[in-house]
C-alpha cells in the first residue's frame, strides 16, 4: 500500500492511539492548495474492526488474528487500487476556490454574502464608492458568475440599492 500511495503523492503518517480509535495510517497529500487525507483506523470499542471513511461512508473490515488482519489491510489496499485512488485523483480536477480567489473577493467588495436556498447558491455582492453609494463593476460580477459556473453552482446576483 505504501509504495502506491507514495507514487500518487501521498505521505504516510501515524498518530497516537486515542480513546476509542487507533489510527493505523494516515495518507495525506496537498496538490495546488487542495489537501486530501485518508485515515485507516482501528476501532477499539468494536474489537477486530478496521475502517476507512470514503465518500462519507464507513467501510469496515473485520479481523480475528494476525493473518486476517493482513487480509483486512490487503482488502483496503485492493479497494484503493481498484477505485479509491482514481476517485481521489478525479476530485483534484474539480474546480475550487484558490486562496487568490478568496483574497480577490475580500479585497474588492465591501459586502459579500453567500447563502444556500434549496438548490440555489445566492451570492449578494455590494461595493461602495468613496461617497458611500453602492456600485457594481460589470467585469467583477462576470468574474464571480464565471467562478460559480466553474464550481457547477447556480448563482443569482442581486444588486443591493
Amino acid at each position: 500500500m505504501g509504495e502506491e500511495a507514495k507514487k500518487r503523492g501521498f505521505s504516510i503518517k501515524s498518530h497516537p492511539k486515542l480513546i476509542a480509535t487507533k489510527p493505523l495510517g494516515i495518507l495525506e497529500r496537498t496538490v495546488d492548495e487542495q489537501s486530501q487525507s485518508l485515515f485507516i483506523t482501528e476501532d477499539l470499542i468494536h474489537q477486530g474492526d478496521i475502517y476507512i471513511m470514503f465518500e462519507g461512508k464507513r467501510m469496515t473490515y473485520h479481523y480475528e488474528d494476525e493473518e486476517t488482519f493482513r487480509m483486512a489491510i490487503s482488502q483496503i489496499n485492493e479497494f484503493l487500487l481498484r477505485e479509491g485512488y482514481s476517485k481521489m485523483d478525479e476530485w483534484l480536477k474539480r474546480p475550487y476556490y484558490k486562496r487568490e480567489d478568496i483574497i480577490f473577493v475580500r479585497n474588492n467588495y465591501d459586502k459579500v454574502t453567500i447563502d444556500k436556498n434549496e438548490n440555489w447558491l445566492i451570492i449578494t455582492i455590494q461595493k461602495y464608492s468613496r461617497d458611500g453609494y453602492p456600485f457594481f463593476k460589470e467585469h467583477n460580477i462576470l468574474y464571480i458568475i464565471y467562478r460559480s459556473y466553474q464550481m457547477k453552482n447556480a448563482a443569482i446576483i442581486e444588486k443591493n440599492n
